[in-house]
């Protein structure tokens, strides 16, 4: 049943309770779920084209036989991401 919308929600979470405001995405798999701030998403959806920007390019690199613990080494993976700030 349907008690009210767009409302916060705060459910229990592994490490304490977790709330949940209306317009915040979730994202899961089978390891969890996590949330996705709405005032972070703009950040976050930049930061992780960036990440997959690199991770292209590093793919690229081994397929291409550079070796693969050099290219770990040489490619910036996360130096890119910002702490999150409110947009």
């Amino acid at each position: 049943r349907i008690a009210a919308t767009d409302r916060p929600l705060t459910l229990p979470g592994a490490t304490g309770p977790v709330t949940i405001h209306p317009g915040d995405w979730l994202q899961g798999d089978v390891d969890g779920v996590v949330v996705l701030p709405c005032a972070f998403l703009l950040q976050l959806v930049e930061d992780a084209e960036a990440v997959g920007r690199i991770e292209r390019r590093m793919r690229t690199r081994i397929l291409a036989g550079e070796d693969r613990q050099a290219v770990y080494e040489e490619s910036p993976r996360f130096a890119g991401i910002r702490p999150a700030r409110p947009s």
